[in-house]
């Protein structure tokens, strides 16, 4: 787990520059504007999904409107660990359809083996 806030560039193909925050237990206040969010959440775990509903949810209500139009990308990794639970399954558990988002979705994904990985930030790029 990370113990204090990151940040990281990405490129993804030719003109694609991801910048990357990685804020260790999701409460800490970043002060920025952004055009995308990415939420990776540990899929093969009840316990860190569950943790996850709850710091997405109050990432959302400390945010205010703005961030509601900021399409959202949850990427439900570690889908290559046995018992991990489908994208549906962390939808559901996330409880996204309480948050009110013009934009989101879910993406089975795997960081150790970047399936989905590609797809995700693909969608996210076509939807900024």
């Amino acid at each position: 787990p990370s113990l204090r806030v990151a940040k990281e560039t990405l490129m993804l193909g030719d003109n694609l520059r991801y910048c990357v925050f990685d804020a260790p237990g999701g409460e800490v206040e970043l002060g920025l504007r952004f055009d995308g969010f990415v939420f990776v959440v540990d899929a093969s775990s009840l316990k860190k999904l569950d943790e996850g509903r709850r710091l997405l949810h109050g990432f959302y209500e400390r945010n205010g409107d703005w961030i509601r139009h900021v399409p959202l990308q949850v990427m439900a990794n570690k889908q290559d660990c046995p018992g991990a639970v489908s994208a549906n399954g962390v939808k559901e558990i996330l409880s996204l359809s309480e948050i009110n988002v013009t934009n989101k979705k879910v993406v089975a994904s795997s960081v150790q083996n970047l399936s989905g990985c590609f797809e995700s930030f693909r969608w996210l790029a076509k939807s900024i």
